[in-house]
């Protein structure tokens, strides 16, 4: 059983009558929006608790919004808060930009054991592993001066998700921050 409606959402649905009545119009439209990011994040972590993933279509029809909209939450969600919602997506690792790598990579830059992290991300220790495997391969490729285009035939990523790594990357060593996504073409390993 989902908590899609608690008896709190049925009070703030009133005081949002209200309030669109004073015509506060956009303010509505702000409150619905945290509201139904709230009831998200409740029905997603409640389906987890439970032994369940929920997808992004799912969490759409639950909530009667699109699938962009959902996306759009995830993302609005994940800004605000420190935790993963433990999804479908998330936690299969579907998706084009899995927001969970930040995560994963913070926790491993501060130190912690991987089944550490894996335990306070809802990840398996394998791909735990794997992020932070990833991470250290595009991190060792900008130490060497690699572009992107060689990071991508190296690592077989594809460019985004090198491009997420390269971002981390430069987050926390700052110093290679001049190397790795210049435009020009850099070392190669393929010869020509």
């Amino acid at each position: 059983m989902l908590p899609l409606i608690i008896e709190g959402d049925i009070e703030n649905r009133i005081k949002s009558f209200y309030s669109y009545r004073d015509n506060e119009g956009r303010a509505n439209y702000q409150k619905q929006q945290e509201r139904d990011i709230e009831v998200m994040a409740r029905i997603v972590k409640s389906a987890a608790e439970q032994g369940g993933w929920l997808s992004g279509a799912e969490i759409s029809v639950l909530l009667n919004r699109s699938l962009n909209t959902v996306a759009r939450y995830m993302g609005r969600y994940h800004e605000m808060h420190q935790d993963i919602l433990p999804t479908k997506g998330m936690m299969l690792d579907q998706g084009s930009k899995p927001t969970h790598k930040a995560s994963i990579i913070d926790l491993y830059e501060q130190g912690y054991a991987e089944p550490d992290i894996a335990r306070l991300t809802n990840h398996t220790i394998e791909s735990t592993n794997r992020y932070i495997k990833n991470y250290n391969n595009v991190k060792l490729l900008m130490r060497k001066g690699f572009n992107l285009i060689d990071m991508v035939r190296i690592t077989g990523m594809g460019r985004s998700t090198v491009i997420q790594y390269h971002d981390l990357v430069q987050r926390y060593h700052p110093s290679l921050k001049e190397k790795g996504l210049e435009k020009e073409v850099g070392k190669s390993l393929v010869s020509g």
